[in-house]
């Protein structure tokens, strides 16, 4: 995960910082900026369950203990306020294993196929092998497009995976829901065959 992951960043850095093509440095930038603010929230909420106090996470990232505190209190270990879901850092992983499967296919954006990819990858869809997920993955057409990178189908089955939560009377987003919307998609159902 962190040599695919990785590799996108410093592409995307590399980009950022070409000033021979600033439409294309400007993207970059703000894919990069999307993806630390990703990381970052990630790493908050690793810390927290971790043990760390709001004081020591805003050390660490160099911001006061309030600015951390107020950016992400809703990650807070006080357990979930009513009516709100909060995503697992593994949901979030999920998500990240599936740039990263895009980026290695070739896609500008994540398709439905990455999210079952990374699912398959994380050992979160035991019943399907990584081989027979990629080579059914490379079938299909490319991902394009999306806002944020993320394709229209694959925004779907994320929204789809709030809902299956909500269904479950869940308070947070686990891979299992993204997972089951993943597989009510019918590109994904295609990968399963």
């Amino acid at each position: 995960m962190v040599d695919a992951g990785s590799s996108g960043i410093v592409d995307l850095a590399r980009a950022a910082t070409d000033v021979a093509e600033p439409e294309r440095s400007l993207a970059a930038l703000a894919e990069l900026r999307q993806r630390v603010d990703e990381l970052e929230e990630f790493q908050v909420e690793n810390a927290l369950r971790r043990g760390w106090s709001w004081s020591r996470i805003g050390r660490a990232l160099g911001r006061t203990k309030q600015a951390v505190h107020k950016r992400y209190a809703r990650l807070g270990t006080d357990g979930p306020r009513p009516g709100r879901v909060i995503v697992t850092g593994e949901a979030r992983r999920v998500v990240a294993l599936a740039r990263a499967e895009a980026e290695q296919l070739g896609c500008s954006a994540v398709g439905v196929e990455h999210l079952l990819l990374a699912l398959v990858t994380a050992g979160h869809a035991p019943d399907v092998s990584l081989e027979q997920a990629r080579a059914a993955a490379a079938k299909l057409p490319v991902s394009r497009g999306g806002a944020g990178g993320i394709s229209r189908a694959a925004r779907h089955a994320l929204e789809q995976s709030l809902q299956e939560c909500v269904a479950d009377g869940a308070a947070e987003l686990r891979p299992e829901h993204i997972l089951r919307a993943v597989l009510r998609h019918r590109h994904a159902a295609s990968l399963l065959r």
